[in-house]
């Protein structure tokens, strides 16, 4: 379960920094992170909870996962960078919102499903 925690923890910790980019007050109907406590206090918290999830990884040692975790993040700020960059611009094409979505969400659904795998299998050629 310690797997399913973690990729959790990195889920939530995204959704929090994205809030605080796209200046959204609600989430699913709530109010956010940020719009309770403001921007320096969210970030913090979802660094905070990023940093959870790379302990659970170092305290199981669960060196495959910290791998995916790594590159998880580093994918979906890609995403993020990307799509501020393209923010404005109104003539995004399908190739830039598919390259955006795919960074950003279809990045996360992987990671869980890789890290599943690996869970059960350890050879990469199979995952």
């Amino acid at each position: 379960y310690d797997l399913a925690y973690l990729v959790e923890l990195m889920h939530t910790a995204s959704l929090i920094h994205d809030d605080v980019i796209d200046f959204s007050t609600t989430r699913r109907g709530v109010l956010s992170i940020n719009a309770i406590w403001q921007n320096k206090t969210a970030v913090i918290f979802g660094d905070y909870i990023f940093s959870k999830s790379l302990n659970i990884a170092i305290k199981n040692n669960y060196k495959d996962y910290l791998n995916i975790i790594s590159k998880t993040i580093e994918k979906m700020s890609e995403g993020e960078i990307f799509q501020i960059e393209y923010f404005n611009k109104m003539n995004i094409n399908k190739y830039i919102y598919e390259k955006i979505i795919f960074k950003k969400t279809a990045i996360m659904i992987g990671a869980c499903c890789e890290g599943g795998a690996r869970s059960i299998n350890k050879k990469k050629k199979i995952i």
